[in-house]
């Protein structure tokens, strides 16, 4: 969750290096307009809280007073406690109403200013999660084979789609290799570590079929398990 100091120009926070996210996530800028709203609107109603508080304060000072003496406070002093405690009330509801709101508008963590950008969202690009299997099949490339014969995989490539599906898996290991990683080949046994972030990786993707003992299969020949296979250069 971002802090909410960044929303707060007068706490030095900058509003728009949120929306420039939000267009670079290609998310809904207007969300953040709307986390400023039912911030500025908290901090009012806190605010008047704050106010309602003392107010029955001072309130309840005055009735020490008439009780210290033994005395019983005005009916028009019990009827300023009992007002204060409904406002409170009221705030206290109010507040917290606004809180859950606010916290609930979900504004994507800050994108950092070198991550790469595509021109449109997925959704408006049209292009699935398995855009590469679609494509070769589409175009006689690649075919369905039989439970079993190729593990967790229901298609294979071939002929010149096995060296598009080649070339994909370079073009992984040559974006990265670009950007400060020293590229090494996939273990054989993959280490479980490495394993579990693949698989976190395809279930953000919403891809069906993850699983470690399903990955194991997969590390070698699949762009984001190039990834993985890599070290950060020292």
């Amino acid at each position: 969750m971002l802090d909410i100091d960044l929303f707060r120009v007068d706490r030095g926070g900058n509003p728009d290096i949120v929306r420039e996210s939000q267009r670079r996530r290609h998310k809904d800028v207007s969300l953040v307009d709307k986390v400023i709203e039912l911030d500025t609107e908290w901090r009012s109603t806190r605010g008047g809280l704050d106010n309602a508080k003392k107010v029955l304060n001072q309130v309840q000072k005055k009735i020490g007073e008439f009780m210290k003496k033994k005395e019983s406070p005005p009916p028009e002093l019990m009827k300023e406690k009992q007002d204060a405690d409904a406002e409170i009330t009221k705030l206290e509801a109010k507040e917290k109403e606004l809180i859950e709101a606010r916290d609930n508008t979900r504004v994507g963590n800050l994108v950092h200013e070198d991550a790469p950008l595509v021109a449109a969202p997925p959704a408006q690009r049209g292009l699935p999660a398995d855009t590469l299997r679609r494509c070769l099949m589409a175009s006689g490339l690649a075919e369905p084979v039989a439970s079993g014969t190729v593990p967790s995989r229901s298609w294979r490539a071939v002929g010149d789609g096995l060296l598009l599906q080649q070339q994909w898996l370079s073009h992984a290991l040559a974006f990265v290799s670009a950007r400060g990683f020293e590229l090494l080949h996939a273990p054989l046994q993959p280490c479980a570590d490495r394993l579990d972030k693949l698989d976190k990786l395809r279930r953000g993707r919403g891809e069906q079929g993850t699983g470690v003992a399903v990955l194991a299969t997969r590390l070698a020949t699949d762009p984001l398990g190039a990834l993985h296979a890599c070290r950060r250069r020292s």
